[in-house]
């Protein structure tokens, strides 16, 4: 039987977070049939391995290795493509994306929205342990995608990492992933009319490093650039 959902999760080294990650989204997915596909990055901590381990115990869970680390856009467009469900939903496996959110985000898509973007800016959501000068960029990261992109406008929080959609969208999309932000090319590049918000709040880490570098704020402002020329496929509209 094809699950309703299908969660594709990214991962590089975090091998800590894959049991809490895979016992949290048993628990808020309890009524609902559903499968979670990791797509690892060659971690050498042994994050793989450990998801195999709990692929054995849970007939919910795969996974799809690669050799070297190729960033976390490419894997999600990866598990997209090997996913049974025709609805997906990704999220970060640092458990900074609270799985109690799932149930939300999969009712709106099975509502008939296209995407629905987990949002940390609206109400009650929000960020716990940001520094105000984190807030800052992000607030300004924000602002310079609704400058250079307006089809990031159809949602409060077009950076999120917590996000669902429609396989159908990305029919027939070319898409050149850079770096972690893949919703913003989602947004820009896909195909689709009706976008919904569920709010969410960001949590700390509790474990493992954060992959956020000097490195990825370039490649975030190498893929505006590229996304500035592209034409986007439809007028959207918010459905908050």
């Amino acid at each position: 039987m094809r699950p309703v959902i299908s969660i594709v999760i990214p991962t590089y080294n975090e091998r800590e977070n894959v049991r809490p990650l895979v016992t949290g989204i048993a628990k808020a997915l309890s009524s609902m049939s559903y499968e979670v596909l990791f797509v690892d990055d060659g971690s050498p901590d042994g994050t793989k391995e450990e998801i195999e381990r709990a692929a054995r115990e849970s007939s919910n869970v795969r996974v799809t290795s690669r050799k070297g680390k190729l960033g976390l856009g490419s894997a999600v467009l990866l598990g997209t493509s090997r996913a049974l469900s025709d609805l997906i939903i990704v999220m970060d496996a640092d458990l900074q994306h609270p799985p109690e959110v799932l149930p939300a985000i999969g009712e709106k898509l099975m509502l008939g929205c296209d995407l629905v973007v987990a949002s940390r800016n609206i109400r009650p959501g929000g960020t716990k342990g940001w520094s105000v000068f984190r807030k800052f960029i992000s607030w300004g990261a924000k602002e310079l995608c609704y400058i250079v992109l307006p089809a990031s406008k159809s949602t409060s929080d077009p950076l999120s990492g917590y996000f669902g959609f429609r396989r159908s969208i990305l029919e027939n999309v070319e898409f050149r992933p850079k770096g972690y932000k893949i919703l913003v090319e989602i947004l820009t590049r896909a195909s689709y009319s009706a976008v919904c918000e569920v709010p969410y709040t960001f949590e700390g880490r509790k474990s493992g490093k954060s992959k956020l570098s000097p490195r990825e704020y370039i490649n975030f402002l190498l893929l505006l650039l590229d996304l500035r020329h592209s034409k986007p496929k439809r007028s959207t509209r918010p459905e908050w």
